[in-house]
């Protein structure tokens, strides 16, 4: 799906001419100040907490499905089936779904997510619109609460915004603008973001050849941009926005930075390296076809490099040899679909997991550390996945008319496993069952299908269930850590039979249905705890609850 639009057969005879100079364009500040004027007067910020917060979705929000997936001789990949398989090892929870806004004016009827910039807990998400004409928005979400996202500030612009960074308080935004017949459409905007709210009036802009622009990075006491219509990588001074120097790249489509070195997508050759001043360290060549019109995007990972390369999966190459060392292929959850659309269209990397956008085809996690990852199965999300990127506990996906998913990985921190340690680490089944007269203890982070207890059953770490927890008669229950239950669109209940006891220390419990005590059921609470019932809490006369927790909804 494309991301950003490409230049027209005029802006082609532009290309030619200006990358057979060595000449450097810039326009003058009264360009400049012309057309921050013109944005200026055709861009609204939106400061109103109910509107900005109408975007957040939360009709599937809860555990995330993840499909495994296995290699069958012939190097297809297929989708085991939905039962009783091992426990999964990312417990995953969908936050929210972040729909495109949709104001009431012209102009913002077709916008799509087309980037995420996280700083801490906080993301920076962009959109532009898809097919012809321009326009875009910015929001800024605080995610420090899972269970509560709330949209901070945004603003609307009649101009694409294809691609966004964070540093040191400042948004940079880069893109398109509608300028008629003007060859500088092309920009990029320092946006002030103190306290995580846009200051409108002191945005600066700065504007060169081409209708649009894909990417921007940061790296060190610059802003480098890569304009993919004029063929153009240019330099900025990060503090006042003026130009440095520029040189002539093709067809730009990602950038990315690591230490002292560019890396420059060119959809026309491969990946160029450069050093801070743009001379060509290194190039590895790629015959891929990038199509036209699309985004790409290219991730260090380790010593290596990661590059979304269409119908052909994910190559990696080595940085330093340029050497090509495997391509990741598109794992195919549901089989069937069209070629067409089984694209990877971005990649991103998170400790030892990387992420595939790949479309029509889902959102593919693969794992493994070193020169090589894994296959491992298909995040199970609505919507085409065109963009995908990944920091700290987050995870956040374009799914084209599924929207801007925010999920948590819900990693666990050391000190919880530290304190999980005493525990053997679970690697069973997905259908966890603890009979009559079982004692047992595990620890782990780990996604589980079902849960009943008949014995006695301590979990410590971070778990997902993805149907519902059944603690049978006079059974034991302990958790130390995080679980989710359910989701929104398809709840399950908590059950606490007869005589039972469900313990939780120093947890954080979410419920995607009913929490049920039963007679003389006991909910105990030890420690800091936080629990949140999206439901009812229906407890017997003679059912107890003890102990100091949060309860965010409400519910009891």
């Amino acid at each position: 799906m494309s991301q950003f639009k490409k230049f027209t057969l005029l802006s082609f005879v532009f290309l030619f001419a200006i990358s057979c100079s060595d000449e450097t364009t810039f326009f003058d500040q009264e360009a400049e100040e012309a057309f921050k004027e013109k944005i200026d007067q055709n861009s609204v910020s939106v400061t109103d907490l109910t509107e900005l917060n109408s975007v957040l979705n939360f009709d599937e929000a809860g555990v995330v499905d993840l499909v495994t997936s296995t290699a069958s001789t012939n190097g297809k990949f297929f989708s085991t089936a939905k039962g009783n398989e091992l426990a999964g090892d990312y417990p995953l929870t969908l936050v929210a779904t972040l729909d495109a806004p949709r104001p009431n004016f012209d102009g913002f009827d077709n916008l799509a997510a087309t980037h995420v910039a996280i700083n801490g807990d906080v993301a920076y998400v962009t959109y532009n619109t898809a097919g012809l004409g321009y326009a875009g928005a910015m929001y800024i979400i605080d995610i420090a609460d899972p269970q509560n996202p709330v949209v901070l500030s945004g603003i609307l612009y009649y101009a694409d915004l294809n691609s966004v960074v964070y540093n040191e308080g400042h948004a940079y935004v880069v893109g398109g603008f509608d300028a008629g017949e003007s060859l500088t459409n092309a920009f990029i905007g320092k946006i002030p973001v103190a306290g995580n709210t846009i200051d409108f009036n002191n945005i600066t802009y700065g504007i060169q050849d081409g209708f649009n622009v894909p990417d921007v990075a940061i790296q060190n006491d610059k802003v480098i941009v890569g304009s993919g219509t004029n063929g153009l990588l240019i330099a900025y001074d990060k503090a006042t926005m003026t130009k440095l120097y520029d040189t002539p790249v093709t067809d730009i489509r990602s950038l990315s930075v690591k230490d002292n070195t560019i890396a420059v997508l060119d959809a026309s050759s491969g990946v160029k390296f450069m050093d801070p001043d743009f001379n060509l360290v290194n190039e590895i060549a790629i015959s891929s076809d990038f199509g036209v019109d699309e985004k790409r995007t290219i991730t260090h990972f380790g010593e290596n490099v990661l590059v979304a390369e269409g119908s052909n999966g994910a190559g990696v190459y080595n940085a330093a040899t340029g050497a090509f060392i495997e391509h990741l292929p598109i794992l195919l959850d549901p089989d069937g679909i069209e070629a067409v659309n089984k694209v990877t269209n971005a990649v991103s990397v998170n400790e030892d997991v990387v992420f595939m956008a790949n479309g029509g085809a889902g959102l593919a996690l693969f794992k493994g550390t070193g020169s090589t990852a894994d296959p491992y199965g298909v995040i199970d999300l609505a919507g085409s996945i065109n963009y995908v990127a990944s920091k700290g506990d987050y995870l956040f996906a374009a799914a084209g008319l599924g929207g801007f998913k925010v999920i948590k990985m819900n990693k666990p921190s050391p000190e919880l496993e530290e304190r999980c340690a005493v525990s053997p680490s679970y690697n069973g089944r997905n259908r966890l069952t603890v009979n009559i007269g079982e004692d047992l203890s595990y620890s782990g982070s780990r996604s589980l299908r079902e849960l009943t207890i008949n014995g006695s059953l301590l979990l410590c770490g971070s778990w997902t269930v993805r149907d519902g927890i059944e603690i049978g008669t006079n059974a034991l229950f302990e958790l130390s850590g995080s679980m989710t239950v359910a989701r929104n669109s398809r709840r399950q209940d908590v059950t606490v039979g007869e005589g039972a006891t469900f313990r939780v220390e120093d947890g954080n419990l979410t419920i995607w249905g009913d929490l049920i005590l039963e007679d003389n059921a006991s909910l105990e609470f030890i420690g800091t705890n936080t629990v949140t019932v999206h439901g009812s809490v229906i407890q017997s006369s003679s059912a107890t609850i003890s102990g100091d927790f949060d309860d965010t909804e409400g519910s009891f």
